[in-house]
């Protein structure tokens, strides 16, 4: 078994089982809120773009789910480095190149961040369908989340499910890269809580210093949501730095200094 496979098949463990599972429970605890908003019925029939978690802003579950982003992202394999400079790391590198190693835990980490958030999205998404219409939005309704002067809004008023599966992919991205902030703690934290903390704590001093500088359009909270009903909103500058600030932030770290640290 290569490397690669052997790491995501570690990647896939309990915890990220555990993962989806928090997840799911908070995205279908917000069915809940749409049986009972259905109830209503205003100027427009209840949409499934309208409910689904991901385009909705008002309801707990929703400010819930996308502040515990990177708790979930982080809890599956994110402190496995850690871990493995205590004696793994030392019976790999024997074995295989060291950049195949550290390539392998990236790709890993990030893949299994991504999907611990992503996936309770989707379950989320197919269970709003359960119950609400494909309905395409109407902006003259007032009723959606997601305004004219929104990011990608003439998407989402045109191609309403395109615009639901880009926010599932960027999101997907966005929690994998926050995750891989571990491995770079990992070269200078001791402690393996900090280590698995350290994305969730990145993400919130992101949010205080975007917020005390006006930044809110780089607002990793905010450029997660597909929901613009808040202000300043991302645009495309925002959703394209972000992940790239991330990746620069932390990737060449990692990769430099581990492969000169020593090991043996």
């Amino acid at each position: 078994m290569s490397i690669f496979k052997f790491e995501i098949k570690c990647s896939l463990n309990i915890y990220f089982a555990a993962a989806l599972i928090i997840g799911c429970a908070v995205t279908l605890s917000d069915i809940f809120n749409v049986l009972k908003f259905t109830g209503f019925m205003g100027k427009y029939p209840p949409s499934l773009y309208q409910y689904w978690i991901g385009v909705e802003f008002r309801s707990l579950q929703n400010t819930l789910y996308f502040m515990l982003t990177l708790i979930l992202a982080a809890l599956p394999f994110a402190d496995s480095y850690f871990c493995d400079k205590r004696g793994y790391i030392k019976q790999i590198v024997t074995r295989v190149s060291r950049k195949r190693y550290l390539s392998a835990k990236y790709l890993a980490v990030f893949l299994s961040g991504g999907l611990a958030f992503s996936v309770p999205l989707i379950v989320n998404f197919i269970a709003v369908a359960c119950i609400c219409p494909a309905l395409s939005p109407q902006a003259s309704t007032g009723t959606f989340a997601t305004y004219e002067n929104g990011f990608l809004s003439l998407l989402f008023i045109s191609h309403p499910l395109v615009y639901c599966a880009f926010y599932t992919v960027y999101d997907f991205l966005i929690a994998g890269l926050f995750a891989t902030v571990s491995l770079t703690a990992a070269l200078f934290i001791k402690n393996r809580f900090a280590v698995l903390a350290s994305p969730f704590i990145l993400f919130l001093l992101w949010s205080v210093i975007t917020g005390g500088l006006n930044l809110g359009n780089f607002d990793a909270y905010n450029i997660l949501r597909a929901s613009q009903g808040f202000s300043p909103k991302p645009d495309a500058f925002s959703i394209i730095a972000v992940p790239l600030v991330l990746i620069l932030a932390t990737f060449p770290l990692y990769f430099v200094k581990s492969s000169s640290d020593d090991v043996m």
